[in-house]
């Protein structure tokens, strides 16, 4: 029988994976918004670059130059900073009202029928997760860093060229990049990279801020939270070591020496991890026997969800579940053709593609029965 700890932490992983998705797709449109104006940005870069002295000039007075590149850099941030906001605002929402659903589905009827399960305001968490420092800064100071970081890279690039005798127009391009390569080869591109990390580090920033005041509203209910860690050949060695660790709603390790740190989705950039909650008995919930039925009983019996990896949980993971995440070629694959996760990975972690595994492994293929390839 699978307990309500069990069915938890199953579908908390579950959750993760998805909004692994979903951030892709938000973050890469939220970058896309800081670049729409880097077209205008390397025009008024030209004009500024005509009124530079052919002597040697100072950093301060280069930047009062190009007065008008960091006004549209500027302008460029904060569009970037306040739709993330928003995203921030619906993510909130969301995520609240999903952690309430979640446990009201899994915890006998008279939980909530009795008002024991609490919702958090979304507003609340909202405004505690922008005010709230993730890697060292709040929201609002992250706008200042990114957008000052920005600008140094675009003086920084020109004060080089200046220096180097290099025509505006080459000066322009090195700041901007070249359309041929993407616009990843110039100065602009690592605050690309920057403000991707950040919009990532937001959103998990959120998620567990959410999931912190739910179990606070329901400590109650709750006797412990376990680090639950990604693992695959990408996870970092931080997460790693903390996978199901156990830890009280307050963060104390229980029964090691392992600090929670900053937590799961916040202990580095682009952490993946997350946590699932560990529900008291019901008898340490108050409930009398009467209320519940024998099964709910038994399901509720405040039990440790035994370990599980990463590969061990998408192996038992029903098909349509395993094809949502992988794929239904490599679910096809992980089912049928006897591949297992790692399998799908190179050794540094990067993801295989399809022709890539045909040609490690053509047998699989055959034995999956997969004639085409999908995504």
């Amino acid at each position: 029988m699978v307990t309500v700890n069990e069915k938890l932490r199953d579908e908390l992983i579950a959750h993760r994976v998805h909004l692994t998705r979903y951030e892709a797709g938000v973050v890469s449109k939220l970058v896309a918004t800081l670049s729409a104006d880097d077209a205008e940005l390397a025009a008024k870069l030209l004009v500024a670059l005509e009124n530079v002295p052919a002597s040697a000039i100072s950093v301060k007075k280069l930047a009062q130059v190009l007065a008008p590149v960091r006004d549209i850099n500027r302008k460029s941030v904060n569009r970037f900073f306040g739709e993330l906001g928003q995203v921030l605002k619906d993510f909130t929402e969301y995520e609240a009202g999903f952690g309430f659903d979640l446990m009201r589905s899994l915890l006998p009827e008279v939980v909530s029928q009795r008002g024991l399960l609490k919702k958090i305001d979304a507003g609340q968490a909202y405004v505690k997760a922008v005010t709230e420092p993730f890697h060292g800064y709040a929201l609002k100071d992250w706008t200042d860093k990114l957008e000052a970081d920005r600008f140094a890279r675009i003086v920084n690039t020109v004060r080089t060229g200046l220096g180097s005798g290099i025509a505006p127009d080459e000066i322009a391009r090195k700041v901007r990049g070249t359309k041929v390569r993407n616009w990843q080869d110039g100065a602009l591109y690592k605050s690309r990279a920057n403000a991707s990390a950040i919009g990532y580090s937001a959103l998990a920033h959120v998620a567990q801020v959410v999931r912190e005041q739910t179990s606070t509203a329901n400590e109650h209910l709750i006797k412990a939270k376990q680090w639950l860690s990604t693992l695959d050949n990408k996870t970092s060695p931080p997460c790693r070591i903390r996978d199901a660790l156990l830890y009280t709603l307050n963060n104390q390790p229980v029964k090691h020496g392992i600090p929670w740190g900053d937590g799961p989705g916040r202990l580095h950039f682009h952490c993946r991890s997350t946590y699932t909650l560990i529900f008291k008995s019901w008898q340490e919930m108050g409930l009398l026997p009467d209320e519940i039925s024998k099964t709910d009983r038994q399901r509720l019996a405040g039990d440790l969800p035994a370990h599980i990896t990463y590969p061990e949980w998408i192996a038992r993971q029903r098909a349509s579940r395993q094809d949502a995440i992988l794929g239904p070629t490599r679910g096809k694959l992980l089912r049928d053709g006897g591949l297992a996760l790692s399998g799908f990975y190179t050794d540094e972690g990067r993801w295989l593609t399809l022709d890539e595994l045909r040609q490690r492994d053509a047998d699989a293929f055959k034995r999956a029965g997969v004639d085409q390839l999908q995504k």
